[in-house]
């Protein structure tokens, strides 16, 4: 009976030795993996991903591999982007300084034009006063 207890024990602990390693086995790679994941949802797309393997895990690791890639091709467009939209920004803006700068040069113009033709008509009309008042002297002198 003793002899048994002793090999029942030493199966009980060979078992359990067992089941450590294999769940340490299979839960080093899970923490790695949910560490790469952690890492890429914190916008880290550069951090190197958990060694391959050939099986479940590892079909894992490929397609987080694939998503990091991807994730860092959509980055570097949303990037090409947002500068083509900071150089035609600048663009417009320079745009709209060169037409304001033209607007008020023409406004200025349109000032002065519209003085000029004030002084005009107010010498045409001082023009016309002088018309008839020589007209008048001119029928009195024939009076």
């Amino acid at each position: 009976l003793a002899g048994g207890v002793v090999l029942a024990l030493a199966c009980l602990t060979g078992l359990a030795l067992l089941a450590w390693r294999t769940g340490r086995a299979l839960l080093h790679p899970l923490v790695a993996v949910r560490a790469s994941m952690v890492r890429i949802a914190e916008g880290d797309l550069a951090s190197p991903l958990p060694a391959a393997r050939r099986d479940e895990l590892g079909g894992m690791i490929e397609a987080l591999g694939a998503m990091q890639q991807r994730l860092r091709a959509l980055v570097a467009q949303v990037r090409g982007a947002a500068e083509s939209i900071q150089v035609a920004s600048s663009e417009v803006a320079q745009g709209n300084a060169d037409l304001s700068t033209r607007t008020e040069h023409t406004a200025s113009q349109l000032q002065q034009t519209a003085a000029s033709m004030t002084q005009l008509a107010q010498t045409v009309e001082q023009a016309a006063q002088s018309s008839h008042q020589a007209s008048d002297l001119a029928r009195s002198a024939a009076e």
